[in-house]
């Protein structure tokens, strides 16, 4: 049935033919019960009649003889059949088989042979039809007489045949009903998949903006239309900021491209005669090659980022992990008072060498804006399955409005003031990405003046 269906490409028309199936088989279940039922009912009567006049001419026949002693074949048992009812015919027969009486409408009429006594038979013969029953009267013992009692029934069986044809039209009204209520019901029903369709093949990479109509119906449809629209959402944005992402790679790269192309140029001219432009040309190109090639490794390691979902991850000796940090930035900077608050029941699980580098990106930072003679400190606190670790320094802080863009890639607080400080405005992205593949959270405070600080919540596990 199911490879059947698969040949209609439209779900419309599958739904219709299900729906036309089950509702055809439920009509055909109902029609035929309620024939069998009428049948029934029909001839409930007549078993009951035949039954009670067997009883009866049974019962009057053993009376007579035994208060009279009468001959069993001087008895007019035909007549006496009349009287209990005139739509029955009879036929009357001794223990041998010999005919003691017999109705005229059966005279001329062959009764079925082989016939049980008290069993129900119908029979047909000169176009009509008819019930047969026989019944054998014993005395004392003794087999009297055979009865045999007939009844024209043709009229009960037309009005079956009227029924069954009442039935088969009413079928095939049915059958049309269901397929044209079914495409109705269904072509409501996946209306709004059309309307889905139709949107999604006018969205494109250049088209995003466009949305499905979301009904007030809390269906399956409305909610996913909902879904679709969300899912819409988050294409687009992610679109923007991979279209943002690469104006602002391509900006940065432009930048020490431009400057390696103007000292080459420089070097065609007057290089091979000036040696102090030949050094400062070296070592411009070399410094700015060596800024690209940070720059490069730093989107890698972003996209790399983006792309994973799982970490290996292994114990690490955070306390180790963050004195090895610190000792490193000492070494940069030895102007600055970098502390770590020791907490030796800290155990934590993750990817050493990621976490190694967000540490070194939030160091990075903070040497970079907190002013000589500057604190910073690392600590880290205990909250039962995570843990908090902080980095807090004590420089020119970051103002409020933004805060909330600090985690975007290329933003700088200050354009020129970042500059002259180096940095393309990736670390803090990368330190995001980082957190988020641990499954934590990160965030920051700060006030201008006072100093910032890094928080970041890490599960143990």
């Amino acid at each position: 049935m199911f490879t059947f269906l698969h040949r209609f490409k439209k779900i419309s028309w599958r739904l219709t033919l299900i729906y036309a199936i089950i509702f055809l088989m439920v009509l055909m279940l109902l029609n035929l019960i309620i024939q069998n039922g009428v049948e029934y009912l029909l001839l409930k009567d007549v078993h009951q009649e035949f039954r009670h006049i067997g009883q009866q001419i049974s019962k009057e026949l053993t009376q007579e003889l035994k208060e009279n002693q009468t001959d069993i074949t001087k008895l007019d048992l035909v007549e006496d059949f009349r009287i209990f009812s005139t739509n029955l015919a009879a036929k009357v027969t001794d223990a041998d088989g010999d005919l003691i009486d017999v109705s005229k409408e059966l005279e001329n009429i062959e009764l079925p042979q082989g016939v049980k006594p008290n069993q129900f038979t119908e029979f047909s013969t000169k176009g009509k039809e008819f019930l047969y029953l026989k019944k054998l009267v014993q005395y004392q013992g003794q087999h009297l007489i055979q009865l045999e009692m007939v009844r024209d029934i043709t009229s009960l069986e037309r009005t079956e045949d009227i029924l069954g044809f009442i039935i088969l039209i009413t079928t095939m009204l049915g059958a049309v009903f269901s397929i044209l209520s079914g495409l109705f019901m269904t072509r409501q029903i996946l209306a709004p998949i059309e309307s889905i369709i139709e949107t999604v093949n006018k969205i494109s990479i250049g088209n995003l903006q466009d949305r499905l109509k979301v009904r007030d119906v809390d269906d399956e449809l409305s909610r996913l239309a909902k879904t679709f629209n969300q899912m819409l959402s988050r294409l687009e944005e992610a679109v923007k900021r991979q279209r943002r992402f690469i104006g602002d790679a391509s900006h940065e790269l432009r930048t020490p491209i431009s400057v390696i192309q103007g000292y080459i140029n420089l070097l065609d001219r007057w290089g091979a005669e000036d040696k102090e432009v030949l050094e400062e040309a070296i070592t411009a190109i070399k410094d700015e090659t060596e800024n690209m090639s940070e720059l490069i490794e730093k989107l890698l390691l972003i996209a790399k980022g983006e792309e994973r979902q799982h970490i290996e991850k292994q114990e690490i000796a955070w306390e180790r992990l963050m004195s090895e940090v610190a000792q490193e930035s000492r070494l940069r900077a030895p102007e600055l008072k970098i502390k770590v608050v020791k907490n030796p029941s800290i155990n934590l699980k993750g990817d050493r060498n990621l976490l190694k580098q967000m540490l070194r990106i939030f160091l990075d930072n903070s040497i970079k804006y907190t002013p000589d003679d500057g604190k910073i400190t690392l600590s880290t606190v205990d909250k039962g399955e995570n843990i908090e670790i902080r980095v807090k320094d004590s420089g020119i802080g970051i103002a409020k409005k933004d805060l909330a863009n600090i985690f975007d890639r290329f933003y700088r607080v200050d354009e020129a003031r970042s500059k002259r400080q180096g940095g393309h405005g990736l670390g803090l992205a990368i330190a995001q990405e980082i957190v988020k593949v641990h499954q934590g959270e990160i965030d920051i405070k700060s006030k201008p003046g006072v100093g910032t600080i890094v928080i970041v919540k890490l599960p143990k596990q």
